[in-house]
């Protein structure tokens, strides 16, 4: 057999996840440049319908990997059978979701395979007879190009970087299923315990205003929640570090490992614009950023850019807006 391209796919509650079709574009655009053939692995217990689903969808041939009573994912169980199956069909390059279940268990994967390891891609970028791979780094400021010199590959795909075009295939693309056992030793699900605070309100809002660590000090929240009364249908959102403060909730965090949401407006208030923010916000249709840094990373797909400190800018918007309404 020939060289392969492995892509994994992510599911939740017997449903695919974007992502995983994300994974199956960047794959595709990769063997515009490696002849390789392409697979899509799918692991769980309940999973046929869903393999049948990518197969469908992609025209890509899928290997479902049943592993009885895996009704949830298992960083244990999605490495050990990985590394199961790759000892029996190697692999060159293995497309993961850059989300909290692949940054888990990729990591382990590439060492167990002896592997390399390159995450948060963005782009794929073929010269002088090698493929390189993109991300940014310093909070965005910079771009990184980074090349394996190894014969295998783990990579993890950020979010929203690579299109899903209709696949439209021809045929649909086969289906294997294998079932194996897998005894984790040192992990197992205790069950999926919900927040209590329904996301619905921030993930159907039409205008998000978001607050970050140039906030300064919680008390200036009440700045964030004025702005958002002017708004009907609006709701407060959050970057990750007032989150882990505990000055807004975890339901209202916004990005990666928050809140994916494509408002008409968001409003990011003292945000810098890590790229697991930026990735979270993609999909809004009108980005507004309020800071002090002319260089935020924020500034860089915002269509209105604010160099002032929020504390001052905010109250004289605020004021000047409710005059217009009058």
């Amino acid at each position: 057999m020939g060289p392969i391209i492995f892509a994994i796919a992510e599911h939740f509650e017997g449903k695919i996840r974007p992502i995983t079709y994300e994974l199956v574009a960047c794959a595709q655009e990769l063997q515009q440049h490696h002849s390789a053939k392409l697979m899509v692995i799918i692991i769980g217990d309940d999973i046929e319908t869903m393999a049948l689903e990518i197969a469908q969808t992609t025209g890509t041939d899928v290997l479902a990997l049943h592993i009885p009573g895996l009704n949830s994912y298992n960083g244990e169980v999605y490495s050990s059978v990985l590394e199961q199956l790759i000892a029996q069909t190697p692999f060159t390059y293995m497309f993961i979701a850059h989300t909290t279940q692949g940054m888990d268990f990729a990591p382990v994967l590439a060492v167990k395979t002896d592997s390399a390891c390159i995450t948060g891609i963005e782009g794929i970028i073929f010269g002088n007879n090698r493929l390189s791979f993109t991300r940014t780094v310093f909070n965005g400021k910079a771009v990184a190009k980074m090349s394996s010199s190894t014969d295998t590959t783990v990579l993890t795909i950020q979010p929203g970087m690579f299109t899903v075009q209709d696949f439209n295939p021809d045929e649909s693309g086969g289906i294997e299923i294998r079932s194996l056992a897998s005894n984790t030793r040192l992990t197992h699900s205790m069950g999926l315990v919900r927040s209590r605070t329904d996301n619905q309100t921030i993930t159907e809002a039409d205008v998000i205003i978001s607050a970050g660590r140039g906030l300064g000090k919680k008390e200036n929240l009440d700045l964030i929640y004025q702005l958002a009364d002017l708004f009907s249908k609006s709701a407060v959102g959050a970057s990750r570090p007032l989150c882990d403060m505990g000055w807004l909730g975890y339901q209202q965090q916004v990005g990666i490992t928050g809140l994916t949401v494509s408002p008409n407006l968001y409003f990011a208030c003292g945000i810098s614009g890590a790229i697991q923010h930026l990735t979270g916000i993609r999909g809004a249709g009108f980005i507004v950023a309020v800071n002090t840094d002319p260089n935020a990373a924020i500034f860089n797909m915002s269509d209105v850019c604010i160099v002032e400190d929020l504390t001052s800018f905010l109250p004289v918007f605020i004021e000047e807006f409710k005059n217009a309404l009058s």
